[in-house]
Order: structure tokens, then C-alpha cells, then sequence
């Protein structure tokens, strides 16, 4: 039976995990991944999300150099634990475990954030006081209970929206929250973000001919009206709560404030504009439509909200690699710095 590998042995193969590690986890290697990752995120922030999320974020090319970065920084890790290893009897020094503890922690965070990409997901809905939207992945119902705005000083400024919401799963209330900007709401193990305000107004539509008048209908920003069956229909471009008519002609608002509230719309045929149009508070305006002239009377209007539903189960990792790194950084700057005196002798 041949003898077991001795000391000399497990030296020689440790040697050549080491070696293969190093070639793996070359700091060169990690720092021309990270300058093409960190470049190329910042090139996808001048294109729109979606498209960059399509693009470059899930594109096998970047995914490919963030899977080599992983590599690295665990090529790196490993031939620094090796190195602890090889050397027995002998205390680790804070800075080689503080090297150890950021490499490690930056891989952590990695990997937090490819869990949260793979497993996580984003879902919008909205509406006024009273509605309420399902988000059927999560298998919940948000019902937005109140949506108020606290102006500020400066009334140009745009205001704080603070809405109310019940969240509910199969038929149960969960959960009660307000949710405001940078304060998203935590029930049931998601987030519920404020993502925009908008405002719904309320419409008449009266026939001259009869006299008979609609209902009042609500339309948010971004909606159309149907006005005839005939394609004709009046799409909301823009709520102006305190309207004025610029020296160029251009309606604007001069404030958030809604002292003088105005619809911006624009006319279409079956998508393709034939005019645009302003619609004050009482102040009806006349359209010639195919089925006969119609009169549109804005009568009243209200806040509106869009929230974000979202689940990230990499959250966690995230704050764990970013609190490791922190750690590991201090043990490598502070601790093994303050060891030292001037002259590099320890202290």
C-alpha cells in the first residue's frame, strides 16, 4: 500500500490550486471587467429603461462579463484563503483577511443582485380613491383607500403625493400603509413604491339636439374619450392646474397649484390628429362630430397615482455583500494601517 501523501505532497498540490487560482483571478482581469461593466452601465443610462434592460443588462454579452467578474473576484477569494491555509501556526494579519472579507463581500453582492434580476419582478398599476388593481403574480389586490398632496412653499415645486392603500390576499386585508416618494410600503414580503402622480378629471358630454347629458366620466392623463362611432375621439394630453397662455401661444402652468385648472387635449381620427384643443371648468366647448354636434364640459377633477409593486429576494445578499465589503475594507485600510508606525514598523 503506498504511503499517504506527506506535508511536501499536499504543499505541491496546494501550489497548483494556487497557481490556477491566480491566472483566474488576476486583478488586472477584475479591473478591465469591472472598467467595461461600469462603462457600459453608464452608456445604457442615456437610453430608455426598457431598452436598456432589452439591450445591454440582459444582452449574453454582458451577462457573460459579469458571470467572468463573479469568477474573478472567487478565483481571488480562494487564493487568499489558500494563503491563510498555507501558512500554519502563524495568525492571519488584518489586512489579508480584510482583502478576503471585500473580495468575498463584493462577490456576495453579485450574486444578491443576479438572484434579485432572476427571481424578482416589477408590476405598475393605479387609479383614484376608491379603485383598486390586482397584481396577480404576487396574488395580491392594492386598493388605494386616498391619494392627497401636500404643496410645498413654492408651488412650483412638484408636490408631495402621499397615498393610502389596504393590501389584500385571497379576500383578506394584509396590511394598511401610506406610501410617498423615496417611503415605499413593506407588506407581505414585497414593496409597494410611489412611482407618479397624475390627475383624472371628470367629463360631461351633452347632445344640444336632445339636451341629454352624460354621466360624469372619469379620464386620466394619457386616456382617450370616444366621441362618435366613427374613430372620432378626444385624447387627454395634459392636466394644466393653474393654466396660462404663454407670449408664443404655448398653454403652460405657472404653478402645481390648481387656481385655474385646464384640460390640453387633441383630436383624433382613428389615431391621426385633425386638432387640439384647451377645456376649462365650466366652460363647455362645442364639437362637430359625425353623429352631430356634442358638448364637452369639464366639471370637475381629482388625484390620480401610479404605485410600483416589487419583489426583490437579492435584497438582502445585497446589504450583507455591501456590509462585508465595508468590513473587510476597514480591516485592510484602518486596522492594518493603524498597525503600523510612520516608518511601516509595527506599532
Amino acid at each position: 500500500m503506498p504511503d499517504a501523501p506527506g506535508p511536501p505532497a499536499r504543499r505541491r498540490s496546494l501550489d497548483a490550486v494556487a497557481g490556477a487560482l491566480r491566472r483566474l483571478g488576476s486583478m488586472r482581469m477584475g479591473i478591465v471587467l469591472l472598467a467595461f461593466l461600469a462603462m457600459t452601465s453608464a452608456l445604457a443610462t442615456l437610453h430608455p429603461m426598457e431598452r436598456a434592460i432589452r439591450d445591454i443588462y440582459t444582452s449574453w454579452w454582458y451577462l457573460g462579463a459579469a458571470g467572468l467578474l463573479a469568477a474573478n473576484l472567487l478565483a481571488c477569494s480562494a487564493a487568499r484563503l489558500l494563503a491563510l491555509i498555507r501558512r500554519p501556526g502563524r495568525p492571519p494579519a488584518a489586512g489579508g483577511c480584510g482583502s478576503f472579507a471585500t473580495h468575498v463581500g463584493l462577490l456576495v453582492l453579485l450574486a444578491g443582485a443576479a438572484v434579485g434580476g432572476a427571481t424578482g419582478f416589477r408590476a405598475s398599476g393605479g387609479g383614484t380613491a376608491g379603485d383598486s388593481f390586482a397584481v396577480t403574480r404576487a396574488g395580491l389586490t392594492i386598493a388605494i383607500e386616498s391619494v392627497d398632496l401636500e404643496y410645498l412653499a413654492d408651488q412650483r415645486l412638484r408636490p408631495i403625493a402621499r397615498t393610502r392603500i389596504a393590501v389584500s390576499r385571497d379576500g383578506q386585508v394584509i396590511g394598511h400603509d401610506v406610501v410617498s416618494i423615496n417611503f415605499p410600503a413593506r407588506v407581505g414580503g414585497f414593496s409597494i413604491n410611489h412611482q407618479t402622480f397624475l390627475w383624472a378629471v371628470h367629463l360631461v358630454v351633452e347632445d344640444p339636439a336632445t339636451g341629454e347629458r352624460s354621466t360624469p366620466m372619469r379620464l386620466v392623463e394619457g386616456e382617450s374619450l370616444p366621441l362618435d362611432g366613427e374613430g372620432l375621439a378626444l385624447h387627454f394630453e395634459a392636466f394644466l392646474p393653474d393654466f396660462f397662455l404663454a407670449p408664443g401661444g404655448e398653454p403652460v402652468s405657472l404653478s402645481y397649484y390648481p387656481a385655474r385648472p385646464v384640460l390640453a387635449g387633441r383630436l383624433t381620427r382613428r389615431g391621426r390628429t385633425i386638432g387640439r384643443g384647451l377645456l376649462g371648468m365650466d366652460r363647455p366647448e362645442t364639437i362637430v362630430t359625425r353623429d352631430g354636434e356634442r358638448r364637452l364640459e369639464l366639471v370637475g377633477f381629482e388625484n390620480a397615482v401610479v404605485l410600483q409593486v416589487a419583489r426583490d429576494v437579492g435584497r438582502p445578499y445585497v446589504f450583507g455583500g455591501a456590509v462585508l465589503m465595508l468590513a473587510g475594507l476597514y480591516l485592510s485600510l484602518g486596522v492594518a494601517k493603524g498597525g503600523k508606525r510612520d516608518n511601516g514598523a509595527p506599532a
